[in-house]
């Protein structure tokens, strides 16, 4: 939805249908840092700059924290984590290469948010896995063969590498999390 601040229009997701993948984990980024900056929240989740947050009246930011309120119902992003076109994949049967660059991925991360944090909270190990997920799903979809089936017609399909972050969450967390869930056996404990 559009929405007018200082003469400059912005768009504003007003549902999980709408909110870009990479807004989702700026604001869990803000939300997991204990920062209690509501402007900064609201801006992570719009993706309005937080200066022009700070010089909006308090009429314009309640405004705008009503059309950002769905991601208050706990229940809102549930009903998408779920991954419609199912496929397998062996991790054993990828080459290492992919497994390392996760890895690498999941400690670059886990040091860009807790630093020398040795232990994390299940909240904060998803967060980082979230965040890593982006790779995590470019790496893995990219040449993935796997077979459709549609009106009684088997389809093979390859895939080109799979981009997530200006997806809308809707349409792609139930991918990142099938992704985290895969490899998170697997990288977790290679952190050193």
């Amino acid at each position: 939805m559009k929405v007018e601040i200082g003469g400059n229009k912005y768009d504003v997701p007003v549902s999980w249908r709408e909110l870009p993948f990479r807004n989702y984990i700026a604001a869990l980024d803000h939300s997991l840092k204990g920062e209690s900056d509501p402007v900064g929240y609201l801006s992570a989740i719009s993706g309005i700059d937080t200066e022009v947050l700070r010089n909006t009246s308090v009429e314009g930011l309640a405004y705008i924290m009503q059309m950002v309120d769905f991601v208050n119902d706990p229940n809102g992003l549930a009903i998408y984590n779920k991954v419609e076109d199912k496929f397998i994949i062996d991790i054993g049967t990828q080459p290492y290469w992919k497994l390392e660059l996760c890895n690498q991925e999941v400690k670059r991360v886990w040091s860009e948010l807790y630093g020398d944090k040795k232990e994390l909270t299940e909240a904060e190990v998803m967060h980082v896995y979230l965040k890593a997920s982006p790779l995590f799903v470019r790496t893995y979809t990219d040449g993935l063969t796997y077979t459709t089936k549609k009106w009684f017609r088997k389809k093979e399909v390859t895939l080109k590498a799979i981009e997530i972050e200006d997806s809308p969450v809707a349409s792609v967390y139930g991918l990142a999390v099938f992704f985290c869930k895969l490899l998170r056996p697997l990288t977790l404990t290679m952190r050193k």
